[in-house]
């Protein structure tokens, strides 16, 4: 691999693994309730929806802000009835969220507003399966900085280390099995 190639891939696995390690992150953030508004959707009803592969099942309800989120301070003071203000401060009666399996009419569910009528669940689950993308995404990273600081190629380093030690263990062994030796150090 020239050294022009190890560069460009490189950059290209230092680049998948900086955009996953971002993703990632954004993702655990809402996971985890600390990015967009927390609240509580209350489910109306659930039903399976798309087709095919891309069928999901989608429960929907209202939203309800918590009281200590920074944005639901200002949903107490603008409006009590139930509609979506744009900037996604208020409650939102058409709230959905995927969940799967369907959840019971009433439950209640920890949610995580990420844009207008946009929501995601705060789940432990979830938030594992992003860090492991982030993980993932670290490595890319890392072996990409790698395959850059590097200054030879994978094959120029194993060809560099038979050059140091001459070759001698191949040559040892091979001189030793030819002397059918008895059991010495190596043979």
């Amino acid at each position: 691999m020239s050294r022009a190639q190890q560069r460009l891939l490189g950059v290209g696995m230092a680049l998948a693994g900086a955009g996953l390690m971002v993703f990632g992150l954004y993702q655990v953030g809402h996971a985890t309730g600390l990015l967009g508004v927390r609240g509580t959707l209350t489910v109306r009803s659930c039903a399976l929806t798309g087709a095919g592969r891309n069928s999901h099942m989608s429960c929907t309800g209202s939203f309800r802000p918590d009281s200590e989120s920074p944005d639901s301070e200002s949903a107490d003071n603008e409006s009590s009835d139930n509609e979506s203000a744009d900037d996604g401060s208020s409650d939102d009666a058409a709230a959905t969220v995927g969940t799967n399996p369907p959840l019971a009419a009433g439950t209640a569910l920890r949610v995580d507003r990420v844009g207008p009528g946009d929501y995601v669940r705060i789940d432990i689950s979830r938030t594992e399966d992003w860090l492991a993308g982030t993980a993932l995404g670290a490595m890319f990273l890392a072996a990409g900085g790698a395959a850059l600081t590097s200054r030879a190629g994978a094959g120029s380093l194993v060809s560099s280390a038979h050059r140091r030690t001459g070759g001698s263990a191949s040559r040892w062994r091979s001189a030793c099995s030819a002397r059918r030796c008895s059991p010495a150090p190596g043979c």
